[in-house]
């Protein structure tokens, strides 16, 4: 494993281990979870353990990962996420919307679907890549293209590589003072706001220092309700 991948998967790890922390308050009895993007549903199966949901429903446009969710007896949804969510108001508990809302055009449309779906008692929770990240600055002070922002859907030029060849390449890449900007106009409360990951640190290190500087951590995380 090289010395990058060692750094991103340990940030990685933050990301999920802080999400998993969020989400232990509040306990909400009989919820419903859904995971906006579901991935290969590893981290579902985790959040699950945590929230204890009733009802588990995962949407993606990907046919192959909610054929995987289904053979895992979740409740499927194939959907553009740039468009409206296929649910009622006020239906959902708990959201996680981890690592995709780089992925899409129209992200104040997700915003306000989260909104607009979830419970009076629910949250969700909203992760992405920091633009201000340390490696990206110091991608643009070497005169390079910061590694998560992508500018073809076919090749990656001076950027990191897309593993899942079917997922959309960035679209919009935020830092966490503009994540909380945008949720904020669509009026949504954060209750929580976190940087995850700290370049080029692991470990203990990388939780400390990006508690205390949060604007230059890995990834944005925030946990957000009506």
């Amino acid at each position: 494993m090289s010395l990058f991948e060692t750094l991103y998967h340990s940030a990685d790890k933050h990301l999920k281990d802080s999400t998993l922390d969020l989400m232990k308050v509040p306990v909400i009895s009989r919820a419903t979870l859904l995971d906006v993007g579901c991935g290969d549903c590893d981290f579902t199966q985790r959040m699950a353990g945590v929230v204890k949901p009733i009802k588990i429903i995962v949407v993606d446009s990907v046919k192959v990962r909610l054929e995987h969710a289904q053979e895992l007896g979740y409740e499927i949804v194939e959907a553009d996420l740039n468009s409206t969510l296929p649910f009622p108001d006020n239906s959902i508990d708990v959201i996680h919307v981890g690592d995709v809302i780089e992925h899409l055009n129209n992200t104040d449309t997700i915003v306000k679907e989260i909104k607009r779906v979830l419970t009076p008692v629910g949250y969700a929770i909203i992760s992405t890549p920091n633009l201000a990240s340390w490696h990206n600055i110091f991608a643009l002070v070497r005169g390079r293209q910061p590694m998560t922002c992508m500018i073809s859907d076919e090749v990656i030029v001076q950027g990191m590589q897309e593993d899942d060849v079917t997922m959309p390449k960035h679209r919009r890449i935020f830092t966490l003072a503009a994540l909380k900007e945008l949720v904020k106009y669509h009026r949504l409360k954060i209750t929580d706001a976190r940087g995850c990951g700290y370049y080029p640190f692991t470990g203990i290190w990388q939780s400390i220092l990006s508690q205390y500087d949060w604007n230059h951590a890995a990834y944005a995380l925030i946990k957000v309700v009506k």
